[in-house]
């Protein structure tokens, strides 16, 4: 059996929820281990995510892509 793991950025959650939403990054946390990088709050991603939390989520998502093009 198999150690399942992602790594986890701001381009893969915004890739991730502009494809399918909240389901979307349900489905990109569910793995055995999260490695992630960069400084994203993933506690706060998880805890939105448990409570199915739509507006959050959104928030947070148009968050990182202002912080994304800020460094671009």
């Amino acid at each position: 059996m198999g150690f399942h793991k992602r790594h986890i950025d701001k381009d893969n959650i915004i890739a991730y929820y502009n494809r399918d939403g909240i389901e979307g990054l349900k489905q990109l946390f569910s793995a055995d281990a999260l490695i992630i990088h960069g400084d994203i709050d993933t506690n706060k991603i998880v805890e939105y995510l448990k409570d199915d939390d739509e507006e959050s989520i959104r928030r947070l998502v148009l968050e990182l892509v202002g912080t994304k093009n800020e460094v671009e």
